[in-house]
């Protein structure tokens, strides 16, 4: 097509669209054909370039289809740099960007639906109302299998922050319950990322030693009947349950406000981005940049330390994150 190859952007610089040109070319000719409006060509030209530039040139991401699409991406890059857009944009944007991800990215896990309109931020935590919906939806589904796969979803989510498709390959032999000491799980193959170990929050260990009693070793934590470890289980099963209110919750949600809770509770950052499975917290810089204030007195106790490592001024309990509009989440010490 003619209007791909000579498309030139006009919001990035010719020095940076020079770097991703071959690729957004290579990538919209495999979704767009000459079948399609120019319009339409043109504007996933245009959000393809921006989206290439900010995950390959201002974050350092390979310049690939499974890196630049990748799901989790593109949901920061909506959430982050269109949100100056509408509310009714910013769902057009991430359709269009998640069209080119379902054909191009070669271990695509996100969802199979076509375009979402009325999109909504998925870096924002749950709130305490949200929150209480979630245990809703769970417990309002209406047979007994798919309460029970809701439940488990909202544990792993909600009490240990894992992705889709880490949900979907767990194994009962990376579930590891250690009594008193509490439950560790361990997620794996993440854009070919190998274990790590993440402690689920308190409040959810009931939960998961519930749904897993009784099953083998090799048995899947979720669904453990499928034939095979397909990542698409979690969206699949998420699409077709009953909502409470018009809610269904959304896994990355739910793994934000993981991350959100734990950055409040002031968790170190380089312990928090190795359970959550980053490189960094960058994209949670919103939240790391506002943590809860401290008094005077709490700053001069936090940095004086005593001989023995300890101060006065960690918090005790959660407190810090049963603020209005804060995700109320249970810390593990």
């Amino acid at each position: 097509m003619d209007l791909i190859a000579n498309y030139e952007p006009r919001k990035i610089t010719a020095g940076r669209w020079a770097v991703v040109s071959g690729f957004v070319r290579a990538t919209v000719a495999e979704s767009y054909t000459d079948d399609d409006s120019l319009v339409a060509v043109r504007n996933a030209a245009g959000l393809l370039a921006r989206l290439a530039e900010w995950v390959h040139i201002v974050h350092g991401h390979p310049l690939d289809a499974t890196h630049v699409l990748d799901h989790e991406l593109i949901e920061m890059f909506v959430a982050h740099e269109l949100s100056d857009l509408s509310q009714r944009t910013r769902g057009r944007s991430r359709s269009i960007l998640l069209r080119m991800a379902r054909t191009s990215n070669p271990v695509w896990n996100g969802p199979a639906e076509g375009p979402q309109y009325g999109y909504r931020g998925p870096l924002a935590p749950y709130t305490d109302a949200e929150l209480a919906l979630c245990r809703d939806w769970a417990f309002g589904q209406p047979t007994a299998h798919r309460r029970h796969a809701c439940s488990l979803v909202l544990a792993l989510g909600l009490g240990a922050g894992l992705r889709a498709g880490e949900m979907g390959t767990l194994r009962v032999r990376d579930v590891f319950d250690d009594g008193d000491d509490g439950i560790i799980l361990r997620p794996s193959g993440y854009r070919g990322a190998g274990p790590r170990d993440v402690p689920l929050l308190a409040e959810w260990e009931d939960t998961l030693r519930a749904e897993i009693a009784g099953l083998a070793p090799d048995d899947r934590v979720f669904l453990p009947g499928r034939p095979t470890d397909s990542t698409s289980a979690v969206h699949n099963l998420l699409k077709e349950t009953t909502p409470v209110a018009g809610f269904r919750p959304d896994t990355r949600q739910m793994r934000t406000t993981w991350i959100v809770g734990h950055i409040y509770a002031e968790i170190p950052a380089t312990a928090l981005a190795e359970a959550a499975g980053l490189s960094s917290l960058r994209h949670f810089e919103r939240w790391t940049n506002n943590v809860p204030g401290r008094t005077a007195l709490e700053v001069r106790q936090w940095l004086r330390r005593r001989p023995d490592g300890t101060t006065a001024a960690r918090p005790q309990n959660d407190d810090v994150v049963r603020q209005a509009g804060r995700p109320h989440l249970t810390v593990v010490e």
